[in-house]
């Protein structure tokens, strides 16, 4: 079972844009955490490179999480 931090709300109809700016001012208010994307939605996946792009350059990493 996971639980996530921060949801990109992106079952909410918005453009890339938008969802980009709300989700990385949440990631970036939290300084960390587990984000719940949903890669079905057309917003989210064209959304998505901005994202991984807008956390590196702020310092955030992105890491494979693993059963342990």
């Amino acid at each position: 079972v996971w639980g996530t931090d921060l949801w990109a709300s992106d079952w909410n109809v918005m453009t890339p844009d938008a969802q980009l700016q709300l989700i990385t001012t949440r990631v970036v208010k939290a300084r960390r955490g587990i984000v719940l994307l949903h890669d079905t939605r057309p917003q989210t996946a064209a959304m998505l490179p901005s994202f991984l792009s807008a956390l590196k350059q702020g310092g955030f990493r992105v890491v494979h999480a693993v059963e342990g």
